[in-house]
């Protein structure tokens, strides 16, 4: 493989990995897995974090079978027996273009704790440098039930990106199953139109809470995909949200360079090279670790 160009993070939902009867959509699965091996042969290494456990889970584990339960406690029961299908489809999937499928359940403390959060970056800077190795993360649900009350996969995507030193540039992909960013919401609007370019500087005036978002079997929405993609852009990450119907939408975007969803601009490199230096030194300095 060409030298590291850059690091693509490719995050898809519960929505768009899963049938209306709650089967895995392999289709998918192997589609992602197939883009992810096409960047690669340009430079452009990539981690996925996967949603689906839970709503793989619900299809397997009945609610009135945890009848009297709390919420918190049948999610950690679907994700404990969803997560294995998760990883056996990724697996399958990256088998077929002759990659390995690497499962990694995490939570926020192993990026927030410092101790926790060293072991992490050891862990992705030695997984990178395997040409036929892909990371799966996923929160990890069935260790604590914080991840399931606040926190979603998302945020966990924007934490990495934050608190992990990856190769830059750093490009995020939001998979979900509406084409993008809309104007207002197109499920009761039949008006409303995309938005393809969203500016950082645009964040304070723009109101996330009118958006379109989907969240069919997932935790995040979009409310959650345009807050992460905003932070993110303070430090100079593009953020795409595209369809999962989108065609070969992962090598358009990072190879093709084509505009496909909606994509939110990173901060005009003024000041943000300074502060991402900062930050950066301030991790790798072993007393801050």
């Amino acid at each position: 493989m060409n030298r590291i160009k850059g690091t693509t993070l490719i995050k898809i939902g519960t929505e768009s990995l899963i049938t209306s009867n709650g089967a895995p959509n392999f289709n998918i699965f192997s589609r992602v897995a197939r883009g992810s091996a096409e960047i690669q042969e340009y430079g452009h290494k990539s981690l996925i974090v996967s949603s689906g456990a839970v709503g793989f889970g619900k299809a397997l584990v009945p609610e009135s079978a945890m009848e009297g339960k709390s919420t918190l406690a049948k999610k950690q029961v679907w994700a404990s027996h969803g997560q294995h299908i998760l990883i056996k489809q990724w697996e399958a999937a990256f088998n077929e273009v002759g990659f390995l499928a690497a499962q990694v359940l995490w939570t926020s403390n192993n990026l927030i704790k410092r101790s926790r959060r060293r072991d992490a970056q050891n862990f992705i800077d030695a997984e990178l440098m395997l040409d036929n190795s892909r990371a799966v993360i996923n929160a990890n649900d069935t260790a604590t039930t914080e991840e399931l009350k606040n926190s979603d996969n998302d945020r966990l995507t924007g934490l990495i990106i934050r608190k992990i030193i990856l190769p830059k540039p750093i490009t995020l992909i939001f998979v979900t199953d509406v084409p993008g960013v809309f104007n207002k919401d197109p499920k009761i609007n039949p008006d409303a139109r995309l938005i393809p370019h969203i500016p950082y500087e645009d964040r304070h005036s723009f109101c996330i809470d009118t958006r379109c978002g989907s969240k069919k079997g997932g935790s995040g929405g979009m409310k959650s995909k345009i807050t992460v993609g905003f932070l993110l852009a303070k430090f100079g990450v593009t953020t795409h949200i595209v369809s999962v119907d989108e065609p070969d939408f992962i090598s358009r975007i990072m190879i093709d360079r084509e505009p496909v969803g909606t994509t939110i601009h990173p901060r005009k490199p003024s000041n943000f090279k300074f502060y991402e230096d900062i930050r950066i030194a301030i991790q790798s300095f072993p007393i801050f670790n």
